[in-house]
Protein backbone atom coordinates (compact mmCIF):
# COMPACT_ATOMS: atom_id res chain seq x y z
CA UNK A 1 0.00 0.00 0.00
CA UNK A 2 2.67 2.23 0.94
CA UNK A 3 6.73 1.82 0.18
CA UNK A 4 10.16 3.82 0.65
CA UNK A 5 13.12 2.88 -0.84
CA UNK A 6 16.00 4.34 -0.01
CA UNK A 7 14.36 7.02 1.80
CA UNK A 8 16.61 9.68 3.10
CA UNK A 9 17.02 13.59 4.44
CA UNK A 10 19.96 15.49 5.48
CA UNK A 11 19.89 18.97 7.54
CA UNK A 12 22.98 20.22 6.95
CA UNK A 13 25.54 17.78 8.22
CA UNK A 14 22.78 15.68 10.26
CA UNK A 15 20.91 12.97 8.42
CA UNK A 16 17.51 12.55 10.21
CA UNK A 17 16.42 9.90 8.11
CA UNK A 18 19.09 7.47 6.79
CA UNK A 19 18.31 5.22 3.62
CA UNK A 20 15.29 3.85 4.87
CA UNK A 21 13.56 0.92 2.86
CA UNK A 22 10.03 0.62 4.15
CA UNK A 23 6.74 -1.31 3.52
CA UNK A 24 3.23 -1.41 4.90
CA UNK A 25 0.60 -3.33 2.96
CA UNK A 26 -3.07 -2.99 3.18
CA UNK A 27 -4.83 -3.84 6.22
CA UNK A 28 -1.46 -4.28 8.06
CA UNK A 29 -1.18 -1.93 11.30
CA UNK A 30 2.44 -1.28 12.19
CA UNK A 31 4.18 1.05 14.80
CA UNK A 32 7.54 3.81 14.44
CA UNK A 33 8.97 3.46 17.92
CA UNK A 34 11.91 5.04 18.79
CA UNK A 35 13.87 7.57 21.31
CA UNK A 36 13.56 11.12 20.86
CA UNK A 37 15.40 12.26 17.87
CA UNK A 38 15.69 8.94 16.57
CA UNK A 39 13.59 10.61 13.03
CA UNK A 40 10.22 9.05 13.39
CA UNK A 41 8.35 12.73 12.83
CA UNK A 42 11.13 13.71 10.16
CA UNK A 43 9.65 10.11 8.34
CA UNK A 44 6.55 11.24 8.59
CA UNK A 45 6.92 14.76 7.29
CA UNK A 46 8.19 13.04 4.71
CA UNK A 47 5.96 10.74 3.76
CA UNK A 48 2.94 13.44 4.38
CA UNK A 49 5.25 15.86 1.64
CA UNK A 50 5.20 18.06 4.88
CA UNK A 51 9.53 17.60 3.95
CA UNK A 52 11.08 16.56 0.75
CA UNK A 53 13.90 13.88 0.78
CA UNK A 54 17.18 14.69 -0.34
CA UNK A 55 17.23 11.16 -1.86
CA UNK A 56 14.91 8.23 -2.24
CA UNK A 57 11.24 7.62 -3.03
CA UNK A 58 7.90 7.28 -1.63
CA UNK A 59 5.55 5.05 -3.21
CA UNK A 60 1.33 4.65 -2.67
CA UNK A 61 -0.09 1.73 -4.37
CA UNK A 62 -2.60 3.14 -7.18
CA UNK A 63 -6.14 2.32 -6.35
CA UNK A 64 -7.74 1.83 -9.83
CA UNK A 65 -6.90 -1.70 -9.40
CA UNK A 66 -3.93 -2.50 -11.23
CA UNK A 67 -1.85 -2.85 -8.68
CA UNK A 68 0.35 -1.01 -9.67
CA UNK A 69 2.53 1.99 -8.00
CA UNK A 70 2.45 5.86 -7.89
CA UNK A 71 5.05 7.94 -6.99
CA UNK A 72 4.54 10.74 -4.19
CA UNK A 73 8.09 11.95 -3.33
CA UNK A 74 7.01 15.29 -4.34
CA UNK A 75 3.45 15.40 -4.13
CA UNK A 76 2.53 18.50 -1.28
CA UNK A 77 0.79 17.68 1.82
CA UNK A 78 -2.99 18.93 0.35
CA UNK A 79 -1.63 15.99 -2.16
CA UNK A 80 -0.91 13.52 -0.63
CA UNK A 81 -4.14 13.82 2.04
CA UNK A 82 -6.40 14.05 -0.77
CA UNK A 83 -4.76 9.81 -1.62
CA UNK A 84 -5.29 9.00 2.23
CA UNK A 85 -2.09 9.79 3.06
CA UNK A 86 -2.17 12.27 6.65
CA UNK A 87 -0.75 12.45 9.59
CA UNK A 88 -2.11 13.31 13.08
CA UNK A 89 -0.60 15.55 15.68
CA UNK A 90 -0.16 14.88 19.05
CA UNK A 91 -2.66 17.95 20.44
CA UNK A 92 -6.18 16.75 19.10
CA UNK A 93 -7.41 19.41 16.73
CA UNK A 94 -11.50 18.99 16.83
CA UNK A 95 -13.90 21.50 17.66
CA UNK A 96 -15.40 19.77 21.18
CA UNK A 97 -18.32 21.56 21.52
CA UNK A 98 -20.43 20.09 18.78
CA UNK A 99 -21.46 17.11 17.97
CA UNK A 100 -19.05 14.57 15.86
CA UNK A 101 -21.10 15.06 12.94
CA UNK A 102 -20.69 18.47 12.77
CA UNK A 103 -16.95 18.25 13.41
CA UNK A 104 -16.96 16.06 10.10
CA UNK A 105 -19.54 18.38 7.91
CA UNK A 106 -17.45 21.65 8.28
CA UNK A 107 -14.30 19.53 6.97
CA UNK A 108 -16.49 18.07 4.09
CA UNK A 109 -17.64 21.33 3.70
CA UNK A 110 -14.40 23.18 3.44
CA UNK A 111 -13.06 21.03 0.61
CA UNK A 112 -16.44 22.27 -1.32
CA UNK A 113 -17.94 24.76 -3.71
CA UNK A 114 -19.62 26.84 -0.96
CA UNK A 115 -17.03 26.87 1.67
CA UNK A 116 -16.61 29.77 2.48
CA UNK A 117 -20.71 30.13 3.24
CA UNK A 118 -20.50 30.45 6.77
CA UNK A 119 -23.81 32.72 7.27
CA UNK A 120 -26.10 30.17 6.02
CA UNK A 121 -28.13 27.88 8.79
CA UNK A 122 -25.29 24.30 8.62
CA UNK A 123 -29.45 22.30 7.72
CA UNK A 124 -29.04 24.11 4.38
CA UNK A 125 -25.90 22.13 3.41
CA UNK A 126 -27.81 18.43 3.28
CA UNK A 127 -24.65 17.45 0.04
CA UNK A 128 -22.13 17.56 3.26
CA UNK A 129 -24.29 16.23 5.80
CA UNK A 130 -24.95 13.02 3.61
CA UNK A 131 -20.96 12.83 3.24
CA UNK A 132 -20.02 13.13 6.60
CA UNK A 133 -22.40 10.51 7.22
CA UNK A 134 -20.67 8.15 4.79
CA UNK A 135 -16.82 9.26 6.52
CA UNK A 136 -18.07 8.69 9.86
CA UNK A 137 -19.57 5.38 8.69
CA UNK A 138 -16.30 4.29 6.62
CA UNK A 139 -14.49 5.39 10.11
CA UNK A 140 -16.38 4.00 12.70
CA UNK A 141 -18.14 6.32 14.48
CA UNK A 142 -21.02 6.46 12.71
CA UNK A 143 -23.01 5.89 16.24
CA UNK A 144 -21.15 8.73 17.88
CA UNK A 145 -22.94 10.84 15.27
CA UNK A 146 -25.11 13.58 17.54
CA UNK A 147 -22.68 13.02 20.29
CA UNK A 148 -20.42 16.01 21.60
CA UNK A 149 -16.98 15.75 20.37
CA UNK A 150 -15.52 16.28 24.42
CA UNK A 151 -17.64 13.39 25.08
CA UNK A 152 -15.60 11.16 22.90
CA UNK A 153 -12.10 8.97 24.30
CA UNK A 154 -8.93 10.57 23.69
CA UNK A 155 -8.60 7.42 20.69
CA UNK A 156 -12.03 8.05 19.20
CA UNK A 157 -11.03 12.20 18.91
CA UNK A 158 -8.51 11.18 17.13
CA UNK A 159 -10.21 8.79 15.17
CA UNK A 160 -12.27 11.68 14.20
CA UNK A 161 -9.56 14.18 13.68
CA UNK A 162 -8.10 11.63 10.97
Amino acid sequence: MLRTSGLTKEFGGLTAVDDVDFALEANELCSLIGPNGAGKTTFFNLLTGTLSPTRGTIELRSGDGDGGWRDITDEEPHETASLGVHRSYQITNVFPTNTVLENVRVAAQAHGDDAAKFWRNAGAFEDHIEEAYRILDRVGLAEEADTPTESLSHGAKRQLEV
